[in-house]
C-alpha cells in the first residue's frame, strides 16, 4: 500500500498538483489484511487443520480484493489527475 501512496504523489509532481489535492482513499480500502490463524503447540485434529485453512483463504481472498479495489481507485485518480494529451 505504501508504495501505490508513493506511486500516487509522484503523479500529483509530474501534473503540478500536490498529494494534498488527491482525494483520500475511501477508509474502508485502507484496513490492514487479517493475520494467519494462531497455530497451537500441539497436533491439530483435521478438523481444526480445515477449518483454519478456510479462515485464512477467505480472509486472504478479502485482502486480495480490497487490494484490488485500491489499485483500481490508484489508477483512477492518475487519470483525473493526468488527462490525456492531445495528438498534434
Amino acid at each position: 500500500m505504501p508504495m501505490l501512496l508513493g506511486l500516487l504523489c509522484l503523479l500529483a509532481a509530474c501534473n503540478g498538483s500536490t498529494p494534498a489535492e488527491l482525494a483520500p482513499p475511501p477508509a474502508a480500502l485502507l484496513s490492514p489484511c487479517e493475520r494467519p490463524a494462531s497455530l497451537p503447540g500441539r497436533d491439530a485434529t483435521q478438523a481444526e487443520v480445515e477449518r483454519w485453512w478456510g479462515a485464512d483463504r477467505s480472509a486472504l481472498r478479502a485482502c486480495a480484493d480490497r487490494h484490488q479495489l485500491l489499485a483500481d481507485w490508484a489508477l483512477g485518480q492518475a487519470e483525473v489527475r493526468l488527462p490525456r494529451r492531445r495528438r498534434p
